[in-house]
């Protein structure tokens, strides 16, 4: 139990850098974001950089993240405080049924943080290949690729792992490796709220945002694991919110450090980042060209830059063994390859998809689900089960009632909240006007 406080060293400067940038923002959820953008870096450049040398051991990332909060200390105590941190102004004042919604929240952070520190990893995706791979590192003192018979622990984005291992190496055990996903959970729930203020959402329309990320099912239930989902959650979460205050506030040179990093980490947390940053991408790229024209130049290659320095360790590790930097290899991968990209089949898992999601408890109005899916198919001209893009070979698409599991669970209420929310829109028209 004594080793385990060395592992609190990164939370406290993590910690500092909160207290640093609520001076600068202003805002207390915009200096967490901040904070953790800047934390993140630091965990994977220092992690490339001692890999190098094989100096991943206890020594040098103790002396690491005590050179950082000392450092970080120094910077803090130069500042003159501008305000309070919990601002006590009007528009910070909540009614009775959001402080109760909020408690809800507070409840559930609890109960779930609970779990992840006092329970030990013990999932399928943490024992064979997140903290698999944190061994092998460990032992290695590096992050290079190693014999294995899983490959995954090799080619898959390394982020989340990377933290997980930063905690280990100073614990000396496992006591802390879930705390990377609960804080992603927190924080993901933090930047939401931000995110609806930044759309022109008041005060009541934040606190029901938080709501909704906060209770999503398999959220709660990876919240307490070392998977990584949450964790790339916050990091796209991060993009989005740096994105839009790009687009709000101006070109400002932090800002677009923020957008890089946090796109950065993203893409090195989990590949399915490449998937879900790129509407974000494409928006703000032509947002920013039609608010600032040729200035955007600039800050587009800087994001660039960012992004592909703090991927770089992992794109040559791919490279140099696999031939690729991103993706898994072909004999790997084959049972799960799409064999027809077409824009049917493509449409066609996203409905399934979608299904999926809707799935009640009540095996009549599941059916009824699947019936319309199936018209929608027929509609399309592709087969609902069609082996070309349904894995596994031969398998019959069907509803999936709610579950306990992690990597099953599906959000029901959540998704018809959603389509609830979308089909108002479009049947009122006073409704789309207002921001």
């Amino acid at each position: 139990m004594i080793t385990d406080i060395f592992g609190l060293i990164p939370l406290v400067t993590l910690g500092i850098l909160f207290l640093i940038f609520e001076k600068i923002d202003k805002c207390w959820r915009s200096a967490i974001l901040s904070a953790a953008i800047v934390w993140g870096v630091i965990v994977a450049l220092s992690t490339e950089i001692l890999s190098l040398f094989r100096l991943l051991t206890f020594e040098w990332v103790f002396w690491l993240w005590s050179i950082a909060g000392i450092l970080g200390l120094i910077v803090y105590l130069k500042f003159k405080r501008v305000k309070p941190i919990f601002d006590k102004s009007q528009d910070e004042q909540f009614s009775s049924v959001s402080a109760g919604l909020l408690g809800g929240v507070l409840l559930i952070f609890a109960g779930v943080g609970l779990i992840a520190v006092v329970a030990p990893p013990n999932n399928w995706d943490s024992m064979t290949y997140h903290m698999s791979r944190v061994a092998h590192w460990m032992q290695n003192r590096s992050v290079e690729h190693y014999p294995t018979s899983y490959v995954p622990q090799l080619y898959h984005p390394p982020g989340a792992e990377f933290a997980i291992m930063h905690f280990q190496i100073l614990s000396g055990g496992d006591r802390f490796a879930n705390l990377v996903q609960w804080l992603s959970m927190v924080g993901s729930v933090i930047a939401v709220s931000l995110i609806a203020k930044q759309l022109g959402a008041n005060r009541r329309g934040q606190v029901f945002a938080a709501v909704f990320a906060a209770t999503l099912p398999m959220g709660i239930l990876q919240g307490s694991s070392t998977q990584n989902d949450y964790a790339v959650c916050f990091w796209v979460v991060c993009f989005v919110c740096s994105g839009l205050a790009g687009l709000s506030a101006g070109i400002t040179g932090f800002n677009t450090f923020k957008i890089g990093a946090s796109l950065g980490l993203a893409l090195l947390t989990k590949t399915t980042a490449y998937i879900f940053c790129l509407p974000f991408i494409v928006w703000f790229i032509v947002g920013g060209i039609k608010g600032f024209r040729g200035k955007m130049l600039q800050p587009i290659l800087l994001i660039a830059a960012v992004t592909f320095v703090i991927n770089f360790g992992h794109f040559w590790r791919n490279y140099d063994l696999f031939g690729y930097a991103i993706g898994a290899p072909e004999s790997f991968t084959k049972e799960y390859k799409i064999e027809a990209i077409t824009l049917p089949t493509f449409l066609s898992n996203v409905i399934r998809n979608l299904g999926m999601q809707a799935g009640t408890r009540i095996s009549r109005i599941n059916g009824a689900i699947v019936g319309v899916i199936n018209v929608l198919h027929r509609i399309l001209g592709v087969a609902t089960n069609d082996p070309r893009i349904t894995w596994p070979p031969g398998q019959v698409f069907a509803i999936a009632t709610p579950s306990f599991n992690e990597n099953t669970a599906t959000n029901p209420i959540h998704f018809w909240l959603t389509f609830a929310a979308i089909a108002l829109i479009f049947k009122t028209p006073n409704l789309r006007k207002k921001k």
